[in-house]
This record gives structure tokens, C-alpha cells and sequence, in this order.
């Protein structure tokens, strides 16, 4: 049996997908989960631990760790799968051929350089490379009633993405000169190079797409969610929107107004929202997008659509965070379709070989993602569907529930931590995934399980 290695930062989606296929799996990943369902063998960076801190995931992350980490299995593999954290350009010349997908993404990867290689194609933001305080300072002061986006040039997931205009540019930088704490100058930790991107509102969309060096299809497109957009949807949900906190209520964070990370996604776009002819558009413009940098496999791009009008954001060269809402609309393995593609295969229309029928089809229902972050440093208590009597002993970790029981309204909760592992404010916490035909109703059945986690921790 041929030995598979899953490298990324959180390798449990692909691994499940794998486990139904012929391999020996292997995963490598930054931190596991308590739901993890362990392969043939598998290693993960961080070890979470009872009463124990987890980080700072913006801190610690540094993907040459999971390689370092796995470097004997990336020689014994015979196949690599890499996942969100690990660039291909790191994996070394030798082993690069064993890589089941692209081996070249540089020039996606560095946000400046693709935005020099699309713009005068493709309809895109208006973007320059930021060396310096002061190179930042002039770009702002020339264009005071502008907003613009400042984010890494390799950054992904929307991690360290800041909303800027001249005017809060100055505040902070009065703050700094005040010499008032780092938490409060939200400057000081900048590491130049970075792009400074026009401002686009708008909604954020994403198309999934499968390909080969001559074939590019879009399978779906989807409604990418950061926690501002969360807010919004909580705020037109819920009369009275608060959160527990030590018995006392309070308003919803509003740091999370200005959150860019990735939170999730509503797949497929809301029927109706959107007028057929532009997700037309969309489907060409990502399938051309994918074919002029020859892609292969699962990929995704990311757009802004304002007014009728397409903006290029950026490509994804490998599996997106909607991997799982495409597994469950479109009940497919995507992690054999990806090796398929990778190949060479595919085909417009896959068949079930019992029943000759098409599998991947216009979705029935709608899948919500949504990954819920601490609002402050809390201890992980565990999740339990069932009441425990009042002199039951709690299970020592939550290593002991699989993530199919934490089911309420139809919405799984996955990426499960330790039970009483710590962890600090403004992190990742859980994962919630639902499906419905009717999109109002999942909202609502997520809101109300997010209601319910809350008592699975408390703030230390």
C-alpha cells in the first residue's frame, strides 16, 4: 500500500477523506484536535495539554516546524498532499515530484507579484508595495480620503489584515509615540514588505474549482464570512445580542467589526441574491484564472463583487476552507477528485458506477461554516449532549466524545480542543458546520448552538 503524507496547519479534513481511500496515511500537521480521527501514523507541532495555554497562533506558526517536524516521512512518502500552512516551494527538489497538485505558486503566493501578472487582464484593486513607516506615511497623506487594506505579501487567511485610512493611521502612531502598550498599537508589530490594496466593499465570494494543465471546472461558488460580516447576521438575527460572560451580559466584541479572518463560508451563494449572468462571469473568469496559471487539482479564487462589478482578489492554490461544505453539498470524496484532476482526469461528468448517475450536482441545500474565536482567555471545559448526574465525575478529556454526538439543530461541531486545555483571547476555538434547505433557518440553528457552547468553558 502506498504511503500518503497530509502536511498543514490542520491536516483533519483531508485525513478523514483519506482514510476511505488506498492509502497508508500520514499526517503532519501544526495542532490536533480532540475529534481527530488518527491515521496509520501522524505528528502535529503543538501539544495541547490540560490547564496548559495553547498560544498564539499568530506567534507560533512557522511551517518549516511541520516540516522539520515530518522531514523523515517526506523522504519515506510516496505521495504529498499539502494543505492551508505549507507552500510547495518549501518542500525541497527531490521531493517536490512526489506532491500530488502544484509544485509552483510563487508567483500566486506573493501577493504583490500576482497583482503585476493579473492587472492588466483581469479587473482587480489597485495595489503597491509598502517598504517602510515612511514609505506608508507619504502613500496615505497623498490619498487622505481613501481607505485602503494593508496586508502581508505571503499572508493567508485573512491573518494580520488591517483597515486603513490616513486618519487612523496618525492615531496610532501617536499612541506609539505616546509610548503606550503594544496591545493598544496595533502598529508596532508590522514587518515590511506589505501591499497596501484599494479598499472594495462589497461581498466576498469564492469559487471552487477542480483542474488539469488544460481543464478548468467550477464546482461552486460560496460566500466568504470574516467575524465583521458574522456580526452583521448575529445583529440582524437576534433582538438583544449578548454573550455571557462570568453571569454578566454584555455586547458582542466589536473588535470583531474589523476582523478579517477567515470565519467560514455559506455555500453555495443564497439563490436569487445574485443575477445569473454575473455568476456566469465569475465561473469564467476563475476558470480562465486557474488555466493561465496552470493549476491542477482542487483550487480556489477569491473575488469581491461591488455593484455588478468583478474584482480579482486572489488565487488559492490548494484546498480551500470550503473543503468540507463541498464534500457535503456535493457528496464527493474531494480528496480523490483532487488526486484525479492532479492527474489528468476530469471528466464533466463523474459516475456512480451502481447507479450510472451523475454525482456532483447543483447543491439541494445550503452548508454554513462558521469558526467561532474567543473573545477572552478561557479554559475549554468539554461538550456533552447528555446531563451528567450532579455527582458524576467529568471525563478526564474530551478524547472520550466523537465529533458525530456534537450535533444540535443539525449543526456538527468539529476541531474539538483538548478538554481543559487553555486557550487566549482571539483564537480559534471551534468549528460549526450545518446543513438546511432553508438558509434563514440555518442561521438561526447556528446562533443558537453557539448560545449553548457557551457553556462549555469559562474565562479564567
Amino acid at each position: 500500500m502506498e504511503k500518503l503524507l497530509i502536511l498543514g496547519t490542520n491536516t483533519r479534513p483531508l485525513i478523514n477523506s483519506a482514510l476511505k481511500l488506498n492509502y497508508k496515511s500520514y499526517s503532519g500537521s501544526y495542532f490536533k484536535t480532540a475529534d481527530f480521527e488518527e491515521p496509520f501514523k501522524s505528528r502535529s507541532v503543538l501539544k495541547q495539554k490540560a490547564e496548559k495555554s495553547c498560544g498564539s497562533f499568530e506567534e507560533k506558526f512557522n511551517s518549516l516546524d511541520i516540516l522539520n517536524l515530518c522531514k523523515d516521512w517526506i523522504w519515506e512518502s510516496d505521495h504529498i498532499i499539502l494543505s492551508s500552512g505549507i507552500s510547495p516551494e518549501k518542500i525541497d527538489l527531490k521531493n517536490k515530484k512526489k506532491i500530488i497538485g502544484n509544485k509552483k505558486t510563487k508567483n500566486i503566493e506573493d501577493k504583490y507579484k500576482f497583482y503585476k501578472k493579473i492587472k492588466n487582464k483581469y479587473n482587480t484593486p489597485q495595489t503597491i508595495k509598502i517598504n517602510s513607516v515612511d514609505d506608508l506615511n507619504d502613500f496615505l497623506k497623498e490619498n487622505k480620503e481613501k481607505t485602503f487594506i494593508l496586508k502581508q505579501i505571503n499572508g493567508s487567511g485573512g491573518y494580520g489584515i488591517k483597515l486603513i485610512n490616513y486618519n487612523n493611521f496618525l492615531i496610532e502612531n501617536k499612541n506609539k509615540n505616546n509610548k503606550k502598550s503594544k496591545e493598544e498599537d496595533k502598529f508596532l508589530d508590522i514587518e515590511f514588505p506589505m501591499i497596501l490594496q484599494k479598499y472594495i466593499e462589497g461581498d466576498n465570494l469564492s469559487s471552487s474549482l477542480l483542474s488539469t494543465t488544460d481543464e478548468s471546472k467550477t464546482i461552486l461558488i460560496s460566500e466568504n464570512i470574516n467575524n465583521s460580516y458574522f456580526l452583521k447576521i448575529m445583529k440582524k438575527n437576534s433582538k438583544n445580542i449578548t454573550a455571557t460572560r462570568n453571569r454578566k451580559e454584555t455586547n458582542y466584541n466589536s473588535d470583531y467589526d474589523l476582523d478579517f479572518r477567515y470565519s467560514g463560508n455559506i455555500s453555495p451563494v443564497e439563490k436569487g441574491k445574485y443575477n445569473e449572468d454575473i455568476l456566469e462571469e465569475i465561473k469564467k473568469i476563475s476558470e480562465q484564472l486557474i488555466l493561465d496559471f496552470k493549476l491542477i487539482g482542487s483550487n480556489g479564487v477569491d473575488l469581491i463583487l461591488n455593484d455588478g462589478e468583478i474584482y480579482v482578489i486572489e488565487i488559492n492554490p490548494r484546498f480551500q476552507g470550503t473543503y468540507e461544505s463541498v464534500e457535503k453539498l456535493l457528496n464527493i470524496n474531494l480528496l480523490k477528485y483532487h488526486i484525479d484532476a492532479s492527474n489528468g482526469i476530469l471528466n464533466e461528468t463523474y459516475y456512480n458506477a451502481k447507479n450510472k448517475k451523475d454525482i456532483i450536482k447543483n447543491p439541494s441545500a445550503y452548508c454554513f461554516k462558521k469558526i467561532i474565536y474567543t473573545e477572552e482567555k478561557i479554559k475549554f471545559n468539554g461538550i456533552n449532549n447528555e446531563k451528567e448526574p450532579n455527582n458524576s465525575k467529568r471525563l478526564k478529556n474530551s478524547n472520550s466524545f466523537k465529533a458525530d454526538n456534537f450535533k444540535n439543530n443539525n449543526i456538527q461541531i468539529v476541531d474539538i480542543p483538548l478538554k481543559e486545555a487553555v486557550l487566549e483571547k482571539n483564537q480559534p476555538f471551534l468549528t460549526l458546520i450545518g446543513l438546511n434547505k432553508d438558509l434563514s433557518i440555518l442561521k438561526s440553528n447556528i446562533n443558537d448552538t453557539i448560545e449553548k457552547i457557551e457553556s462549555s468553558y469559562t474565562y479564567t
